[in-house]
């Protein structure tokens, strides 16, 4: 676990959260998901995925998800804030036309989260995959992990915390 990088430390975390509720928004794209959800930019060329939720539980769930991340030592997880995307309000002027024609109510709370360039799509490691021993690893299986580089036990690790948090947060569709 000493070997796991911090990708966010609370340093970074904290600047970002400060960037990201004074920086005005320049634009909003699609992007990040579901159709009413939204890439912006802000003024320093920075970008945050910005989800507006169907209603404020599900927005205050994704907080919460976060902050349990935090405390559970999930450290890999981008920094997230809230906001209203009020058009009035300096920090969403610029993109008044994208909140109006996207249809979000100046009331949401939307989350914003620090967009992560790059990223690539993975896929779930053979060992974990149906097939093989699934979920429910045996000594078989543990077996197979001897003699494997750092990178690979890392991302075994990582993949370990993913599907313990997913079933703390009752997100079944990520393995379905």
């Amino acid at each position: 676990e000493t070997l796991e990088p911090t990708m966010f430390d609370d340093e970074h975390i904290g600047v970002w959260r400060e960037r990201a509720h004074i920086q005005q928004i320049v634009h909003l794209e699609p992007g990040c998901g579901r159709v009413t959800n939204g890439l912006a930019t802000f003024a320093d060329g920075s970008k945050a995925c910005v989800r507006y939720g169907i209603d404020a539980d599900q927005v205050q769930g994704e907080i919460l998800s976060y902050h349990l991340a935090r405390m559970l030592g999930i450290y890999n997880l981008p920094p997230l804030v809230l906001s209203k995307p009020d058009p009035e309000k300096k920090q969403w002027m610029p993109v008044r036309e994208s909140i109006e024609s996207l249809r979000w109510t100046t009331q949401a709370i939307v989350s914003l989260t620090e967009w992560v360039p790059n990223l690539t799509s993975v896929f779930i490691p053979t060992a974990l995959r149906k097939g093989g021993e699934g979920l429910n690893p045996t000594n078989m299986c543990l077996i197979a992990f001897k003699n494997k580089t750092t990178t690979f036990l890392i991302e075994m690790m990582q993949w370990t915390d993913l599907i313990l948090f997913d079933y703390l947060i009752a997100n079944f569709d990520r393995l379905a």
